[in-house]
């Protein structure tokens, strides 16, 4: 990663292999919207499930869609329904292909891979070992790894999750913490144990005023989020448009934390 303009630790841009992009194009648009927001360093994090390598898990489990706004695509379906393979080897055929379209097209972003790891506390071993053997990247070769749980997880198996990661050198980073049915002193507690918190930018406006909002501005206030992430999908839908929930942080919180959450600084 470079060190210049924002860091995207959490994007579903890869096509074809999970409910992110889906197709080079819609990837393609996606990587020119962050980097025109700003973003120039996004590490690619497809749900681990499209990275079992079972053959056909992706047909099976998601609905891959056509991009509304651009229903005629460049790319082929030759190409699609070759994507469908549930694969490490898929996954880096379509990364290491988006990096060359955007190297050739001149998008001004860097690309790092990771993963989006569905914790589970009795496969914990089983996971661990994926993280081990390169199955399941950690975040751009570090030894961070993103992990997402189920909303209603108890957080004793959260807790006993992140503990097993952190005991075999792994620091879990806990993808849109805001999202969980975790109070903020449990999330505080999880950080006191080593992991680091991710929150959405997409969660931040306050003016929906729900549960997911407040948790997220609490976070903040408390200074216990240290990074932000766009977690985007597409480029016409959950996108990786930023820069008016950035006038919101910048207005009111710390703008030194902010600097810090959006620059990557707790990446090093």
């Amino acid at each position: 990663m470079n060190n210049k303009g924002f860091l995207d630790i959490h994007m579903h841009v890869i096509p074809f292999v999970d409910d992110g992009a889906d197709d080079l194009d819609d990837a393609i648009n996606m990587l020119k919207i962050a980097s025109s927001e700003g973003i120039k360093n996004i590490i690619a994090t497809p749900h681990s499930g499209a990275l079992k390598g079972t053959g056909g898990n992706l047909k099976k489990n998601f609905n891959i869609r056509k991009n509304p706004k651009n229903k005629e695509s460049s790319c082929n379906t030759t190409i699609k329904a070759c994507a469908l393979e549930g694969t490490r080897g898929g996954v880096l055929k379509y990364f290491n292909m988006l990096k060359e379209i955007a190297r050739n097209e001149n998008i001004q972003v860097e690309l790092g891979l990771g993963c989006e790891i569905r914790m589970d506390y009795d496969n914990i071993s089983k996971i661990i070992k994926k993280v081990k053997k390169g199955i399941y990247p950690t975040l751009n070769g570090t030894n961070k790894v993103l992990v997402e749980f189920f909303s209603n997880d108890e957080f004793c198996s959260v807790r006993d999750s992140m503990s097993a990661l952190l005991n075999n050198d792994y620091q879990p980073v806990i993808a849109h913490a805001e999202k969980y049915n975790l109070s903020t002193e449990e999330i505080g507690n999880l950080r006191d144990m080593g992991c680091l918190i991710q929150i959405n930018y997409s969660d931040i406006n306050p003016k929906y005023s729900n549960v997911i909002s407040k948790k997220a501005n609490a976070l903040l206030e408390k200074q216990m989020a240290d990074f932000i992430a766009t977690d985007a999908h597409h480029s016409y839908r959950r996108t990786p448009h930023i820069k008016g929930t950035l006038e919101y942080l910048y207005k009111n919180y710390d703008s030194e934390y902010i600097d810090r959450l959006i620059r990557g600084y707790y990446f090093n």
